[in-house]
């Protein structure tokens, strides 16, 4: 009996005391300064620290206005619960100078040209499109030589002794193109924030009454994400919502429903361009999933994790190789919730 409870106390030792490994952030890129500070955002962050000086700020966005003239020094690091901080970036020496006059009134007008007043003492004017500098002496630029895209602009006015700060950032959307249409389930009696969009920028989102406001949704850790609440104060049926990112234009058609039996929140056509594996989400109301049959799959060709399965890509290639003329892979599925089992269908299909 001792024997064993020295052989329980070593497997505890060897297993039960074993560290948590936690995956490090990437470090954010691009760290630069025209109006504000601005670096690129960092997959899976949700905040970021701010060393100014001696002094750190933490946001949960990748801009940051400094209000007060002076020289500093600016590094930045990524954060995230469940992950170690990325490493802070290399120092950006920052000078912010009042002393010149920002340009003023700075629009976007429907010719997709911008505008601005002309400043007392200015020589010329630097135009900022999506990072790259372009000199001009006129208080108006053509900003659809660049299109297709989406352009965020920036103005300074060039003194004889300096130059003052960019203006504020401003987004045109008039070379958009839609560029994804996503598709999604939600029933009023499910209670989740709805990922809708996975995207490394964003603009805004809006439906038919306009812009929605950070009470509606929230952008965080690259993932546009709608509120439970307001998804349940929808009409029943289809609910479109335009999201603008710097890519272009993401279509979301959400068809609201008011099942409280097992259902898939995704789409059921699936559409793949075969270099990641499928996922797909379910609500399950505690259920849960039970088996998925078609087309000759095997477990080995998926697996079931809580309310997902994840389909191997490989799988569905090779069925598309084989038979050059498919142009729809089906998959069954069955959810069960109780006595109740609920029969699904996938249509997967080349994009």
């Amino acid at each position: 009996m001792k024997k064993l409870f020295m052989i329980l106390l070593l497997l505890f030792i060897l297993f039960g005391c074993e560290e948590t490994t936690f995956i490090e952030l990437d470090m954010p890129e691009n760290l630069r300064f025209t109006d504000a500070i601005y670096f690129d955002v960092v997959e899976h962050a949700t905040s970021y620290v701010i060393k100014i000086d001696d002094e750190e700020v933490v946001v949960t966005t990748n801009r940051y206005v400094l209000t007060e003239e002076g020289t500093y020094n600016v590094r930045v690091k990524a954060r995230a619960d469940g992950y170690v901080d990325s490493v802070y970036t290399s120092i950006l020496v920052v000078i912010v100078d009042f002393t010149f006059p920002i340009p003023e009134d700075v629009i976007i007008n429907p010719d997709h040209s911008l505008s601005w007043s002309s400043m007392n003492g200015a020589t010329g004017y630097v135009v900022l499109v999506n990072g790259e500098q372009h000199n001009t002496s006129s208080t108006t630029f053509d900003l659809s030589t660049f299109y297709p895209g989406v352009l965020e602009v920036q103005v300074k006015a060039v003194y004889p002794l300096g130059s003052s700060l960019y203006s504020t950032l401003l987004v045109d959307e008039g070379g958009a193109e839609i560029v994804g249409t996503l598709k999604y389930n939600y029933s009023i009696y499910s209670n989740f924030d709805l990922d809708v969009l996975y995207s490394s920028s964003f603009v805004y989102i809006k439906d038919y009454r306009g812009t929605l406001d950070n009470t509606q949704y929230q952008y965080l850790s690259q993932t546009v994400q709608l509120d439970a609440l307001f998804i349940q104060s929808l009409s029943l049926g289809y609910q479109t919502f335009t999201i603008l990112t710097l890519q272009g234009f993401y279509i979301i058609d959400i068809n609201i429903i008011t099942t409280e039996k097992p259902y898939l929140i995704n789409s059921s056509e699936v559409f793949t361009d075969f270099t990641k594996n499928l996922i797909l989400t379910f609500e399950l109301f505690d259920g849960f999933i039970g088996t998925l049959s078609g087309n000759d799959i095997t477990t080995d060709d998926y697996t079931i994790d809580g309310n997902t399965i994840v389909i191997d890509i490989d799988y569905v290639e090779a069925k598309f190789i084989a038979d050059e003329e498919r142009t729809t892979l089906i998959l069954v599925y069955t959810l069960e919730q109780g006595d109740d089992i609920v029969i699904g269908y996938l249509f997967i299909k080349e994009s």
